[in-house]
């Protein structure tokens, strides 16, 4: 349950590729849940993943939007969403 919960939410957010449309404020923030979001996804699949390779894929896939993410940080949004980021990046990339 907890499952399509989250992906049904991160197929509700908006793309990051629409994030110039956006107030800076609003763009730090939807960062941050783009981020938070698919951090939880790979939290949820990581401990299934060495055993199905369909859970493999689910992590991986969330894993490169944390990725993606980073992309799309302006120099003047890094010092608000460093602290979140970095501990989100770090925590995933024990998979």
């Amino acid at each position: 349950m907890l499952e399509k919960t989250i992906s049904h939410f991160i197929a509700s957010l908006i793309p990051l590729d629409q994030l110039d449309a956006l107030l800076p404020e609003d763009k730090q923030t939807l960062l941050a849940v783009h981020t938070l979001a698919h951090t939880a996804s790979i939290h949820i699949y990581r401990p299934l993943a060495s055993d199905d390779p369909a859970f493999f894929e689910k992590c991986s896939r969330s894993a490169r939007a944390c990725v993606a993410v980073i992309k799309y940080i302006g120099e003047q949004d890094y010092d608000f969403l460093d602290p979140i980021i970095g501990v989100c990046v770090s925590s995933y990339f024990h998979i």
